[in-house]
């Protein structure tokens, strides 16, 4: 099906499906949608929105759990545009060591382009112990990964990973932002 003018003559961007008064109520479609031009990058596949049951880790030893079900985060999935945010309250830790991590719903894209195969997504915490002079925290999320390492920003020095030695019961770790993911 393709579109026509009055006269049955093929034309291209000259007609609108439904208007502002009369809109169709849904679209149902078994591939994709091309937004502003024909190209592969102009395909739009997937859209979806749900949530994951986020862990804390240690990067090295020992165990952070989660209090009752505080671990349950959202996502929006645009394409490859994947957005996340929400909370995690520690419930109990039992000797945590080396790098603080919190999963993600997706693995992060690799596209063998070193800079933009990283994304910083934003973390507040509430009650976590780490180095004084820190400036602010993000967590920090490679190329390949479905995880965020939480790191710290310090005056005039180069980034530190916040030791999840730092984590108590009851401390609060918030994560908002968007990173790309392959699929």
């Amino acid at each position: 099906m393709t579109p026509t003018d009055e006269n049955g003559s093929e034309i291209n961007g000259k007609v609108s499906l439904g208007n502002s008064a009369n809109a169709f109520r849904d679209l149902y479609l078994s591939g994709g949608v091309y937004v502003g031009g024909t190209g592969s990058a102009n395909k739009l596949d997937d859209y979806e929105e749900g949530s994951w049951d986020a862990t804390i880790t240690c990067g090295t030893s020992g165990t952070v759990t989660v209090a009752g079900a505080y671990n349950n985060l959202a996502y929006t999935k645009v394409g490859r545009v994947v957005t996340v945010q929400g909370r995690i309250i520690v419930g109990s830790v039992s000797s945590p060591s080396g790098e603080t991590r919190i999963s993600l719903p997706f693995v992060n894209h690799v596209s063998l382009n070193e800079q933009s195969d990283y994304a910083a997504l934003t973390a507040h915490l509430y009650g976590v112990d780490f180095a004084s002079g820190t400036i602010d925290t993000f967590w920090e999320v490679s190329p390949g990964q479905q995880y965020g390492k939480l790191l710290a920003e310090k005056d005039d020095s180069s980034w530190q990973t916040i030791n999840a030695s730092g984590i108590s019961a009851n401390d609060i770790f918030y994560i908002a932002g968007s990173y790309i993911t392959s699929a």
